[in-house]
């Protein structure tokens, strides 16, 4: 066997029920050669459970109280001992040759220390595309600074000595994954592969859609700190930033509150069309629209895609 050199990290906090086809996605991979680290962050469901009756020699579990995502992933960042350390979260499922081609790519492109992958929503079966990430350093760099998914979080493979030497996370809670990724670009190159190799699952319980103005504070908090950097100035602790946020004039408030409305219509929008409701899905996009006119445009020009080139396939 080769020498291991990938730790997949799986946190979980309610996990279930889908967390055993998040699992056997990994277990199930191209790449047979892995760890896989999975902590319960301190479940009140039946996830830990679940997680003491999966028997692979590639496992590890880890049970503590809950503590939140970034600290969670603290923690594996301390428990990981192979080269790379990739991300999945419980609801996802990540495609068969995930790995596998992250991991070449990272071996034959030394200077990349984060690498994501495209992704697909999934919502009650229904496999919706998401607008494109782009593939290269400076395009993922200003997706970042504008507070957007230049890199999916949930398909990152990084370097474990680049992940040690920027001091991991420094939000314990949601939102801490574009302070992260922006300081791992700072520490080298980042990049996208451009094959979908991960479906990101859209349910009513998901941080994204429950906790989304929480986000919006976490990733204005990594873009100040991004450009005081740049300014080498000091930076504010996020617990500092959040007593500012909080004092801010109404007129910035009202901006973010209607940007974080437009993103959980526009999921809401596609869970309406993958159970059926044709009213409400029409509201909901309208609504997306209306505040993230932008946004809205891409996320069209993906789906328009998609059905084009599904129509393509089907002809003779």
């Amino acid at each position: 066997m080769n020498e291991c050199k990938v730790t997949v990290i799986l946190p979980c906090y309610n996990g279930m029920p889908f967390l055993p086809e998040a699992v056997k996605s990994i277990l199930t991979q191209t790449l047979k050669d892995f760890r896989l680290l999975l902590i319960d962050d301190g479940s009140t469901d039946d996830s830990a459970r679940f997680l003491e009756t999966v028997r692979d020699s590639r496992i590890v579990v880890v049970h503590q109280e809950n503590l939140g995502l970034g600290a969670t992933l603290n923690r594996a960042i301390n428990l990981c001992e192979t080269k790379y350390f990739a991300r999945m979260d419980a609801d996802d499922i990540a495609l068969p040759e995930r790995l596998e081609k992250q991991l070449a790519f990272m071996e034959t492109h030394q200077e990349v220390v984060i690498l994501g992958t495209q992704l697909a929503f999934l919502c009650n079966g229904w496999i919706v595309p998401h607008a494109t990430a782009p593939v290269d350093h400076t395009g993922i760099v200003r997706r970042l600074k504008r507070g957007t998914a230049g890199l999916g979080h949930s398909t990152l493979m990084c370097r474990t000595a680049s992940i040690k030497r920027i001091g991991g996370y420094r939000i314990a809670g949601a939102g801490q994954d574009i302070d992260f990724c922006l300081r791992m670009c700072e520490a080298g190159r980042a990049a996208n592969l451009s094959e979908v190799l991960l479906r990101y699952r859209l349910h009513t319980s998901s941080i994204a859609m429950t906790r989304w103005s929480e986000i919006r504070r976490a990733h204005s908090y990594a873009i100040h700190c991004t450009k005081r950097r740049r300014l080498h100035q000091p930076e504010p602790s996020f617990k500092e930033f959040c007593i500012k946020w909080d004092r801010w004039r109404l007129l910035h408030q009202l901006v973010d509150a209607i940007s974080a409305w437009g993103h959980v219509h526009y999921r809401k929008g596609i869970m309406s069309k993958a159970s059926g409701h044709k009213g409400t899905t029409l509201w909901h996009f309208l609504c997306a629209a209306i505040a993230q006119p932008r946004s809205a445009f891409f996320h069209s020009f993906a789906t328009l895609t998609y059905l084009i080139r599904q129509y393509i396939i089907r002809q003779p």
